[in-house]
């Protein structure tokens, strides 16, 4: 049991760095914009090359949205597959096969509920 509490540690660990190193990485290169143009392109919507002036408001919000959205469809379709799939007596499969499908084993599903 050490060797696998010590295993996880390590890999732990590694990520965690990796994760500091990625971080680290984007700061370096952001810097340079960041110092050019302040940290109010995070809070602007103006986006204008001729005059350099960009803001990055309206992304980031079509970034937080199209995630929001994308969980809303994830998250119960996944919850309800999971359900599923751990039926363990088959009630919930037979149902689904008698009422979704609208045919099922009936063998299987006399024997099951």
């Amino acid at each position: 049991m050490q060797l696998l509490s010590l295993t996880t540690l390590i890999f732990a660990l590694t990520i965690a760095v990796a994760l500091g190193w990625i971080i680290l990485q984007i700061g370096i290169t952001a810097f340079p914009a960041i110092e050019k143009f302040g940290l109010g392109f995070l809070t602007s919507t103006t986006w204008d090359p001729v005059r350099n002036i960009y803001g990055v408001l309206p992304q980031i919000y079509g970034t937080i949205v199209s995630a929001l959205i994308a969980l809303l469809v994830a998250v119960p379709l996944g919850l309800g597959i999971a359900v599923f799939l751990s039926d363990d007596d088959g009630k919930l499969q037979c149902i689904c096969r008698r009422r979704c499908l609208g045919s099922g084993d009936v063998t299987y599903c006399d024997a099951h509920g």
